[in-house]
């Protein structure tokens, strides 16, 4: 597993861009931009909002904890960080995330395959239509034909 230290929230927002990381632990206090911030784009960003964030902090009140999980974090650590507690914890939110990536492959998949049953409907409703339409003409003929041939049995 790649790690990564970003110095600060705007130089943490693109080593995310050019990592596509599979978690994020994501300091609150940072210059230019916060964690708090950080982890508002990337969960308003469509390529970014599945990574689990857990903000870690020596922020202790209850509103930062609130703050935080407004902003989107999947998880809040305190510091000094239990490295027991943290890797429970990480462990927990990529085995989650690894779900979802899988889920999202079956999504994927079972999106293929509509596609490719709804084709094969437009097929087959295509060539019913004509074969009705085949059949209109057998039937309006052979009515012709009966119609020609009943002076004829008389």
């Amino acid at each position: 597993m790649r790690s990564y230290r970003p110095s600060d929230g705007k130089m943490a927002l693109e080593k995310v861009e050019e990592t596509s990381p599979d978690l994020i632990l994501l300091d609150v206090i940072m210059p230019e931009i916060n964690g708090f911030e950080v982890c508002k784009q990337l969960k308003s960003d469509e390529t970014t909002m599945c990574i689990p964030v857990v903000m870690v902090t020596s922020l202790t009140e209850k509103e930062d904890r609130i703050m935080g999980i407004e902003a989107g974090a999947d998880d809040f650590l305190n510091k000094p960080v239990d490295k027991y507690e943290l890797n429970a914890r990480v462990k927990s939110l990529l085995r989650v995330k690894k779900y979802h990536d899988e889920l999202l492959e079956e999504q994927e998949k079972l999106r293929v395959l509509n596609e490719h049953l709804e084709d094969l409907v437009k097929k087959r409703t295509a060539s019913l239509a004509e074969e009705v339409e085949i059949r209109k003409k057998a039937q309006n003929l052979l009515q012709i034909t009966l119609k020609e041939l009943a002076p004829l049995k008389g």
